[in-house]
């Protein structure tokens, strides 16, 4: 019976640790394929999702990725959207990023800054930055994708060229 009552106890810490979390904005990034190809384009999402009704609303002033290894930005692109959820309205931000494969091997971001404010408080000019005092900034790891030089050919493909 103590066991029971030490693990309802426990979860419910747990979810009371949790949905304290989900107060703050969260982020994620992820490339869209464990692989890329040597000259070709690949994909990184890189997201931002908060509860208005919790946190008011949100804006990223910049992401950066200082150190990209073994890959060359092509193009970025945005968009913002919101959904009800409940008595709260949920908001999520999408950032995506062709990148080019440059080197064969792994390539990666670097650690990827995220610099987000209340989108109450205008924007500082670029010198003062650094001073705003609701600013706050979120790091995220690296990420890795492997570069290959080609990929190669499948057993479907081997089969349609035996046919032809």
């Amino acid at each position: 019976m103590r066991l029971r009552t030490r693990c309802a106890i426990s979860l419910l810490w747990l979810g009371l640790l949790i949905r304290a979390g989900a107060a703050d904005v969260a982020f994620k990034a992820h490339f869209d394929r464990d692989e890329a190809v040597l000259g070709k384009t690949t994909g990184l999402t890189v997201e931002a999702t908060w509860l208005e009704a919790e946190n008011g609303q949100w804006q990223v002033l910049g992401i950066t990725m200082p150190k990209l290894k073994g890959l060359e930005l092509v193009k970025s692109d945005s968009r913002g959207e919101s959904f009800p959820e409940g008595q709260t309205v949920r908001h999520r931000r999408v950032f995506r990023y062709e990148l080019k494969a440059t080197e064969a091997g792994d390539a990666e971001t670097g650690p990827i800054e995220i610099a987000y404010a209340p989108s109450a408080a205008p924007k500082p000019p670029p010198e003062a930055e650094s001073a705003a005092p609701d600013k706050r900034t979120h790091t995220i790891e690296s990420r890795t994708v492997r570069v290959v030089a080609r990929k190669g050919l499948g057993l479907v493909e081997w089969a349609v060229i035996a046919v032809a």
